[in-house]
């Protein structure tokens, strides 16, 4: 039975546009031999060695070729700097067709900070199709493909359970390396459907392979951790090489009456893994990204971390004051940067044995502290409550 039929004239001039990507994902990968993941937080050091490759699918759902058809983008970032490409040469776009575009120049950022990338679609028939927003930020050392912009958990998603029985699944995204780095820990968002007392550890693996690198001690989830971000240091800081790709990864090792799950995303440019040790321990694609990331140090030599040693930093996680105590009694300065590197405090020629910073006043979240000297660096992340 038919109820009702409904002719509608096909209009003669119509592009859509889709499947919008800045990271590559659907030809810069094949010139350049990455993944062309979208990388929401992007650590300055990697986006200047991998400026972004704008891309996006057009298609022509109109009854007339369009000629001259072209792809735009404009990048705008917080400071009102504006970035506009496009792609050439034009091309004729046949009706019912589909056509992949990039754009000529790629985006290579200069300001920290969250920034909007704008897609459109033209040609000389049809002004413009809508336009689709993507965005990123881009931080001092965080690695994430995630849309929890305030690192708060209001933008997590479903999840994908860890425990098991036979010792643990183990969830991974993967990233790539563009310049040679450190990482000094993972972070993870715990699902709100996890329970108290479940056990996991996170790892380090290279990618193709999934070799195993590094891990971390054990960690049991509190009360604190559920429907929260939680980061873990590696046993050793592990340094990571320009055009290698490594996973993060978080590993359940827990009984499945104490269960875990990590939190996912839905962003589709991206590989993420799911390695199944309940059955031959393969490793298998799974449906949606994870909010795991990875987190870069600057320790870089034994007197750095020896010079670590020489200060105390508690409590941490704080949601009042923060100690530093200085067990030397030596000159140093204090930076603290939020995740996408703006500085919220700052103090130099410190020379008293304790000293107290109020950081009732800033936003929840995770902090990076650096202390410096006129000869060594080190930096540390602080939790505020």
């Amino acid at each position: 039975m038919i109820d009702d039929i409904k002719i509608v004239e096909t209009s003669p001039n119509r592009l859509e546009i889709s499947d919008h990507t800045y990271g590559g994902w659907w030809l810069g990968y094949q010139l350049t031999g990455d993944i062309g993941v979208d990388y929401t937080f992007n650590p300055m050091s990697q986006a200047n060695q991998n400026p972004y490759r704008m891309e996006a699918v057009i298609k022509n759902n109109g009854a007339n070729s369009q000629l001259n058809t072209s792809l735009n983008t404009l990048v705008s970032d917080d400071s009102g700097n504006i970035f506009f490409t496009s792609s050439s040469p034009f091309i004729t776009s046949d009706v019912n067709g589909y056509d992949t575009l990039a754009t000529d120049n790629n985006f290579s950022p200069t300001n920290y900070g969250y920034h909007d990338i704008s897609f459109w679609a033209t040609s000389d028939s049809f002004i413009s199709t809508d336009t689709l927003v993507k965005g990123t930020i881009i931080t001092d050392s965080v690695y994430g493909v995630d849309y929890d912009w305030n690192s708060d958990g209001s933008n997590a998603g479903g999840g994908y359970f860890l425990g098991r029985s036979c010792g643990g699944q183990v969830l991974a995204n993967a990233f790539d390396i563009y310049e040679n780095t450190i990482i000094t820990s993972i972070s993870f968002h715990v699902n709100d459907k996890s329970v108290v007392g479940a056990e996991l550890n996170v790892e380090l693996y290279e990618t193709n392979g999934q070799i195993w690198l590094e891990e971390s001690d054990s960690y049991t989830i509190t009360a604190s951790d559920i429907d929260s971000w939680v980061t873990i240091p590696l046993l050793v800081p592990y340094p990571l090489f320009s055009g290698t790709s490594y996973m993060a990864a978080v590993h359940g090792r827990q009984h499945p009456l104490d269960t875990s799950l990590i939190s996912s995303t839905t962003n589709p440019n991206t590989s993420k893994y799911l390695q199944d040790n309940c059955g031959n321990g393969d490793w298998y694609t799974v449906s949606k990204a994870l909010l795991i990331r990875m987190n870069f140090g600057t320790i870089s030599s034994v007197e750095e971390e020896a010079y670590k040693l020489d200060f105390n930093i508690f409590p941490n996680p704080t949601n009042e004051q923060l100690t530093i105590e200085n067990l030397h009694n030596t000159s140093y300065n204090i930076v603290i940067n939020n995740l996408v590197g703006q500085k919220v405090y700052s103090d130099n020629n410190i020379t008293d044995h304790a000293n107290f910073i109020d950081v009732s006043k800033l936003v929840s979240g995770i902090y990076a502290l650096t202390i410096s000297d006129n000869k060594s660096t080190f930096t540390q992340k602080i939790i505020v409550e």
